[in-house]
């Protein structure tokens, strides 16, 4: 029997950006319209796995969890003494993986196996971009869009496979 219980890991990376809004050449050097974007990324991932190796005579079962989750944040700032006008700051973008596989494999002989795997997964975002409130507003056909969106979606998967070893 081979288990690994756990690993936890995390991400983080920052940016910061830099602007200028001009629209005339007199305002080339105008610092009151400087704006900055800072953005940052967060990601968490737990991972679990276990080997159950010969748990019986001739069978190998494997199980593997998988989380993980992200958050994406953009704030905007304007020079102290701005001459643009005010930001509005746009909300965090989530999104979440659960996947759970089980796998099993019976050896018929020393050359033939037989498997069954499951796969369980479930995705959730969150992004302001792409969620159905911002694709069905009035203003959509001011922008392009494909009408892609991040949809949460729950998938069961199963299958079987027969393996032969030379």
């Amino acid at each position: 029997m081979r288990c690994r219980l756990a690993r936890r890991t995390s991400t983080r990376a920052t940016r910061r950006s830099r602007s200028r809004d001009r629209r005339t050449p007199e305002e080339f050097d105008d610092p009151t319209r400087d704006w900055t974007t800072d953005s940052g990324d967060h990601t968490n991932t737990f991972t679990a796995s276990a080997d159950l190796l010969k748990l019986g005579e001739k069978t190998d079962v494997r199980f593997s969890y998988d989380l993980v989750h992200g958050e994406s944040l953009y704030v905007y700032g304007l020079a102290p003494n701005t001459t643009l006008p005010p930001v509005k700051q746009l909300p965090a973008v989530t999104n979440t993986r659960n996947r759970l596989t089980a796998d099993a494999k019976y050896a018929i002989s020393a050359h033939l196996a037989a498997g069954l795997v499951y796969w369980f997964e479930k995705y959730e975002v969150d992004d302001f971009a792409f969620n159905p409130d911002t694709l069905n507003t009035v203003s959509q056909p001011s922008f392009i869009s494909l009408q892609y969106a991040f949809r949460p979606y729950t998938a069961n998967t199963f299958w079987g496979r027969v393996t032969y070893s030379w």
